[in-house]
């Protein structure tokens, strides 16, 4: 049985970095782990930001992360860190479990505050499940706007030859 924890401290996001490092390790995306995230979040998130990070466990095993924040302009939008710094950054599951993942997240979240008004997904890559998922489990009568505010392409070609012209 999973349970989460909502975190408002980078003290407590520092004791998960080995953890959090293998999802990302594990999720081929190295953007979403902890040194990229949490370096942003000391050197380039706005002034005033607050983190709400949704931490996901499973008999003590950190099983997924939603590393979000809270920008002072937009109180009740919450941000993925890092999401006007990188090209791609996501939420965080061990395979198989990114429903539960964001179930147990979604249970957090939606008692956090300031009240989540939206939730802003970008940039997430089109192949993710994370904005579907967040969206089809969020408890309650009325779930918050899950936005993408870009997609990235899921595959990128290194050829100066379109996809559909090789041959």
């Amino acid at each position: 049985m999973s349970e989460a924890e909502l975190i408002v401290e980078e003290a407590r996001l520092e004791e998960l970095e080995d953890a959090w490092d293998t999802l990302a390790v594990a999720n081929a995306s190295p953007v979403s782990g902890p040194a990229w995230m949490l370096g942003w979040w000391r050197h380039v998130a706005p002034s005033g930001s607050q983190l709400r990070v949704a931490a996901v466990h499973d008999r003590g095993e950190l099983i997924g992360i939603v590393p979000l924040c809270v920008e002072p302009n937009d109180p009740h939008d919450y941000r993925l860190l890092a999401h006007d710094f990188s090209s791609s950054v996501t939420p965080l599951a061990r395979a198989d479990r990114t429903w539960e993942v964001a179930a147990a997240a979604a249970e957090v979240l939606g008692r956090a505050q300031p009240r989540l008004a939206a939730l802003a997904l970008a940039p997430l890559l089109a192949s993710s499940p994370w904005a579907t998922a967040l969206s089809d489990v969020w408890p309650g009568r009325i779930a918050p706007l899950v936005l993408r505010h870009s997609v990235a392409n899921a595959r990128r070609s290194h050829s100066s030859t379109p996809p559909w012209k090789s041959g």
